[in-house]
């Protein structure tokens, strides 16, 4: 029986953490057709910090649309450090002090879902940040990343 269970956890696949860099920019067509999104590009880089812990640095780009329209927020570019832990398969990275949080629902190697209902982005004196990126806070919404070059994960 124990050998049976060693190797039925040997042929079983790990549950592995995405890594690496995930992009994405949203076509003026697509944000034309989902007038509340406030990001026309997102970045995800996820790694091991000199501490060996997993996490994530997200950028993104604002529209000028959704509850960002006309404010100091739009068309701006905004950072954010993620702590991210696997539990049980499911990966989530989650912003200090309660700035929210996505779970990757979907990792098919080449593109992710990442899930939520609210994240904030941009460095702030305060905790959280400074914009909200869920087109209604308290609704999920899902961008869904592609794998992509580390080049897409460095901003300028």
């Amino acid at each position: 029986m124990r050998l049976a269970l060693v190797a039925a956890l040997a042929a079983s696949p790990a549950l592995a953490e995405p890594m690496g860099c995930y992009h994405r920019t949203y076509t003026e067509d697509h944000i034309a057709a989902h007038p509340k999104q406030v990001v026309s590009a997102i970045s995800v880089a996820f790694g091991i910090d000199e501490y060996d812990q997993y996490g994530a640095s997200v950028w993104v780009d604002t529209t000028n649309g959704g509850h960002v329209k006309g404010t100091d927020l739009a068309l701006r570019t905004f950072e954010q450090g993620l702590l991210c832990w696997n539990d049980g398969g499911e990966v989530t990275c989650s912003v200090d002090c309660d700035g929210g949080f996505f779970e990757v629902t979907r990792d098919t190697g080449d593109s992710i879902d990442l899930t939520l209902t609210y994240l904030w982005v941009g460095e702030t004196e305060e905790c959280g940040g400074a914009v909200d990126i869920a087109e209604v806070s308290g609704e999920p919404v899902v961008y869904r990343l592609y794998k992509s070059p580390p080049e897409a994960c460095v901003v300028n």
